[in-house]
């Protein structure tokens, strides 16, 4: 599957956006999607992997361990900011599972904002890294195929 920008034709190969979808690409998004960093880890960016996976992970735990499981992560309760939470991939799934079990305490108040945003701002922020790898495994794809030429 080929994506192309028809709003940039010019001759400059630097404004043209074009991706091929190929497996790497697929795979590194949805690896940086389920653990963040991964998906640079997989394509050789270990120091960046490290940077993200530890900035992103500090982030959303800091704000599961504020919030508590049970109303941190939840769909019923914080619908809009779930959606930003949910970009952080295995670890809000697993605060979200965990929140179900019976004995979690909720949260209220100063105490659940502080959470939801905390973890909220982590989902958000590894949107951008997989923006980041996706980019940097097209380049490396582009570069591949274009040395194989």
């Amino acid at each position: 599957m080929m994506l192309e920008d028809p709003t940039l034709n010019t001759p400059n190969p630097r404004r043209s956006v074009r991706i091929q979808l190929s497996g790497k690409v697929i795979s590194s998004a949805v690896l940086a999607w389920l653990i963040p960093g991964a998906g640079h880890w997989y394509i050789g960016q270990r120091g960046k992997a490290i940077v993200f996976f530890c900035a992103i992970s500090l982030c959303f735990w800091t704000g599961a361990i504020i919030g508590g499981a049970y109303s941190t992560v939840n769909f019923h309760e914080n619908t809009a900011w779930f959606f930003a939470q949910i970009f952080d991939g295995a670890s809000a799934i697993f605060l979200s599972l965990i929140g179900r079990l019976p004995g979690a305490m909720p949260a209220y108040g100063k105490v659940l904002d502080l959470a939801t945003i905390y973890t909220g701002v982590a989902g958000l922020l590894n949107v951008l890294v997989i923006l980041d790898v996706l980019d940097k495994t097209a380049l490396i794809e582009t570069g591949n195929n274009q040395a194989g030429s």
